[in-house]
């Protein structure tokens, strides 16, 4: 309905209206798609200034209230609009932002009310562009991706959005306080802030319970679906979110605890009832009481990871990890564990994984009791370290084969690809029959450990060096042994025999 009084053309809009999308330079908006109207504006001749006076507009069963005014004045062109919204959901707020943040959002269903209230205010002249300032309040909101299978429920926050020019979206601040809710069913709260648009930087200060097999389908782990357990998480993180690495500028600290986590290894091997403390610092991991199973065989663990840059470069082939640990364990089945190491190792040299870290380790053990294919022992303790490329076993001592051993060594890769291998080793009344079973009869069949009795109280140095394939240099091999044999027996030995 047109009108023409005291020099202004007044307009009363009133139906069904569809709109697609607009470009401000090169960030694409895209804006409601229908909505019905009922706008009352007044064209002011011959200034070219357009007053809006307080409208409606409904979409999706929100009600948004529109008052303003645009100044289309050659060479002042400004807009001063007011935008106040109830019962909205969640994609009418991300159609008030650009299309590189509305499309994450819009991927989520939601049911819930928000509440908005936005201005867009400023001049557009020839390098000018307005300010768009959004607050919102969300209030009992649940979200659900069908992608992620994230579940959120009871969200209650309010939040602000300022892009300070419209055309350059680095002027472009989010941020969320008080926010509370629950991740499938598990209690959370966070604060959040985010700055530039183009390289996004968040400020992200969280607190709450995560569930162990939600979060392992995330990460993209093969046997997530048997995985359960919670692990409760204090986050405060700054850092660049869009994949680029600055190291510089990333700080996070916080802890994890983790509570009964059980999850499967890809071989078929579970981790089960994990518990224990994990807390970072900027460029550190400390490990507390981590304590659980891994199959059949338990452990307490604690310890550091250091030499970290930023946890942006914990997986990267230029970072080089030191880890110190304490295992404290009951009883020990290395058989399985070491198949999973190999399974893992196998799986990843197929996938061609990259960005594995070098890694340096320390590890002190105390290990009640261990077997390893035919090797069974108790009070096992010692020292194992690796600083690339030597392998060091330090005071490593065991009851075992009815006696006591202990040992000494070092394992290291020369430059020419050869491994030099040292080692002291001592027995103390070693069952020989015993010793010969544990270690295959050292791959003869002529003197075998049917045939042998007595114990074995020995000490010996020894020096050698291997091919890459494993194949003993002989002319390099150095040895000095001192050996007692205690009530030696030498039965049914068929060469003896027959000479009687």
């Amino acid at each position: 309905n047109l009108s023409w009084s005291q020099g202004k053309l007044n307009n009363v809009i009133s139906g069904r209206l569809k709109l697609n999308k607009y470009i401000q330079k090169s960030f694409q908006y895209t804006t409601l798609n229908t909505f019905d109207v009922e706008v009352s504006t007044s064209l002011h001749l011959p200034s070219s200034f357009i007053l809006i006076a307080p409208s409606t507009l409904k979409t999706g069963g929100a009600e948004i209230g529109v008052e303003g005014n645009i100044s289309l004045k050659p060479g002042d062109q400004s807009i001063d609009l007011r935008l106040a919204a109830k019962n909205g959901s969640i994609h009418l707020l991300a159609n008030l932002l650009p299309n590189n943040v509305a499309a994450s959002i819009n991927e989520y269903q939601s049911t819930g009310e928000i509440q908005i209230d936005a201005k867009l205010k400023g001049r557009m002249s020839k390098g000018s562009s307005p300010a768009l300032m959004i607050n919102y309040t969300l209030e009992n909101v649940s979200l659900t991706h069908p992608e992620f299978g994230a579940d959120i429920s009871g969200l209650n926050f309010d939040g602000a959005v300022k892009i300070s020019k419209l055309s350059d979206l680095t002027t472009t601040k989010l941020s969320v306080t008080k926010a509370t809710g629950a991740l499938m069913g598990k209690p959370f709260d966070f604060t959040a802030e985010v700055i530039n648009l183009i390289e996004p930087k968040m400020n992200l200060d969280f607190e709450g319970a995560i569930d162990a097999g939600w979060l392992s389908r995330q990460i993209g782990y093969d046997q997530a679906k048997s995985a359960n357990g919670e692990i409760f998480v204090k986050l405060d993180y700054t850092g660049i979110i869009d994949g680029k690495v600055d190291a510089a500028s990333e700080k996070m600290d916080g802890s994890i605890q983790l509570r009964d986590i059980n999850i499967d290894l890809p071989s078929g091997t579970a981790l089960t009832h994990l518990d224990g403390g994990i807390d970072f610092s900027p460029r550190a991991i400390y490990v507390t009481n981590l304590s659980g199973n891994w199959g059949k065989s338990d452990f307490l663990l604690n310890g550091d990871i250091t030499g970290i840059k930023g946890f942006a470069t914990i997986a990267s082939s230029q970072t080089t990890l030191n880890i110190g640990a304490e295992l404290k364990s009951e009883h020990s089945f290395l058989d399985q564990i070491v198949a999973d190491i190999i399974e893992v190792t196998k799986k990843n040299q197929e996938e061609q994984v990259k960005n594995i870290p070098d890694v340096n380790f320390s590890l002190k053990f105390l290990i009640s009791a261990l077997n390893f294919r035919r090797f069974s022992g108790s009070e096992i303790n010692g020292a194992l370290s690796y600083d690339k490329p030597t392998l060091v076993v330090e005071r490593f001592s065991s009851r075992t084969m009815g006696g006591e051993v202990a040992l000494n060594g070092l394992l290291r890769t020369e430059q020419n690809g050869d491994i030099f291998i040292q080692a002291h080793s001592a027995t103390n009344r070693v069952e020989v029959d015993s010793l010969f079973y544990v270690f295959n009869n050292f791959n003869q069949k002529f003197l075998t450990n049917e045939y042998l009795r007595g114990q074995l109280t020995s000490e010996a140095f020894a020096s050698m060096y291997f091919t890459k394939e494993w194949s003993l240099r002989r002319n390099l091999l150095r040895a000095e042994t001192k050996l007692k044999v205690s009530n030696g027996e030498l039965n049914n030995f068929e060469p003896i025999m027959a000479l009687g």
